[in-house]
């Protein structure tokens, strides 16, 4: 899938926070016929994919992430960001960070209008990687898409998984609970000490 902020999408939660959020538990009260879906990726998977050397260059670099509320989204959405004319703090965490209970490295980025660029390089030094590692993670062998259907509730682990809500659906509802549960910082994965 292809990350575009015209779709009504969820990042990385917490990229842009200095708290992660370390889970999400999302239950369908209401959804259309058709559309709606949610699609995951494994950033776990896509780091496990890539080449030694990837992995060695990709380890070292730290993302530069800042949340745009100016960015055009559907009125819904404008409706939910608040304080629209605050810009975000930035913040700067590791590409490649560890799972804090299994300590498996994952990719730790999402689209580039929130990993703006990797820091002390340029956003154009930066966007042929970022739009590399992005195509990478959201092969079709490490996706899938939830139907949600009424009753449903997806939980996933916001450190290793990206996720993004398809805005398919115009003029339907989709309601959804969601309870998101706070962790720490992330904590870079060192390749040398597989730790």
């Amino acid at each position: 899938f292809f990350f575009k902020q015209t779709t009504a999408y969820e990042i990385l939660s917490g990229l842009v926070g200095s708290e992660m959020c370390i889970r999400d538990r999302l239950y369908a009260k209401e959804v259309p016929e058709i559309g709606g879906d949610t699609l995951f990726a494994c950033m776990e998977h896509a780091y496990d994919a890539l080449s030694d050397g990837m992995k060695k260059m990709v380890g070292q670099l730290l993302t530069f992430n800042q949340y745009d509320k100016q960015l055009p989204r559907s009125g819904k959405m404008s409706a939910k960001i608040p304080s629209v004319d605050k810009p975000t703090t930035p913040a700067i965490h590791p590409l490649v960070r560890r799972h804090p209970e299994t300590g498996r490295p994952s990719l730790y980025l999402t689209d580039m209008e929130t990993t703006l660029h990797f820091d002390n390089m340029t956003p154009e030094e930066s966007r042929p990687l970022i739009k590399y590692l992005l195509r990478h993670a959201t092969q079709p062998e490490f996706t899938c898409r939830l139907d949600w259907q009424i009753g449903t509730l997806g939980i996933w682990d916001n450190r290793k998984v990206l996720h993004m809500a398809l805005n398919d659906y115009p003029g339907k509802r989709r309601v959804m609970h969601r309870i998101t549960m706070k962790g720490s910082p992330p904590i870079a994965f060192n390749i040398s000490t597989n730790s």
